[in-house]
């Protein structure tokens, strides 16, 4: 008797993403580093923001493909037992590929400033997950004129919004906007360490 949805998988499926999406992109430069291929990376006719570029749209790709095809494959199994609403498991992916674009691209940030994976894979999960619980735990000790301002701070309660079935602007405006900001920090990084290393 219970109604028909996937928003208990979603929500899990985001706090995977927080230490998911920087597995996927803890490789994305600081391989390069390590193995000295960055020189094969400087030789092609492109600029560090195209690289970044490349390789946030190909961790994109692969993320979008783990988070889809589960969630399709479980909303099939529940519409053979079941009359689930569509509309709110794709606004709840939708959610969750922001979020996870989000993530990933602090990932590929943090992969910039190291040749060492294990540091580019914890230093963004760390600060990932202390965003996330330090915004619930400041909302609750905080004035209630500012419990707002926290709760808008953890990225995992907008991705709650989306998986309700609500498209708030806000959320999609903070999503995009972490994801820009991250890439092009990234973009700034990987050209000032490119130009290092051909000084040294």
């Amino acid at each position: 008797g219970e109604p028909a949805t996937l928003r208990a998988v979603l929500l899990a499926a985001a706090w995977t993403l927080l230490a998911a999406a920087p597995a996927i992109a803890m490789r994305s430069f600081s391989e390069e580093f390590r193995q000295g291929t960055w020189e094969t990376l400087l030789a092609a006719p492109i600029r560090p923001w195209q690289a970044v570029l490349g390789k946030f749209l190909a961790g994109f790709a692969l993320l979008a493909a783990i988070l889809l095809l589960p969630i399709l494959g479980c909303g099939l199994t529940l519409e053979l037992y079941a009359d689930p609403d569509w509309g709110e498991i794709a606004c709840g992916a939708a959610g969750l590929l922001l979020a996870g674009a989000a993530f990933l691209a602090v990932g590929i940030l943090a992969s910039t400033f190291t040749a060492n994976q294990l540091v580019a894979f914890l230093v963004p999960v760390f600060a990932l997950f202390a965003v996330a619980l330090g915004g619930r735990a400041l909302a609750s000790i905080a004035p209630v004129e500012w419990a707002p301002l926290a709760f808008g701070l953890d990225p995992l309660r907008r991705v709650e919004d989306f998986v309700l079935g609500l498209v708030d602007t806000a959320n999609i405006v903070y999503f995009v906007g972490v994801t820009i900001a991250a890439l092009t920090v990234a973009s700034v990084s990987f050209g000032s360490v490119l130009v290092a290393l051909l000084v040294a």
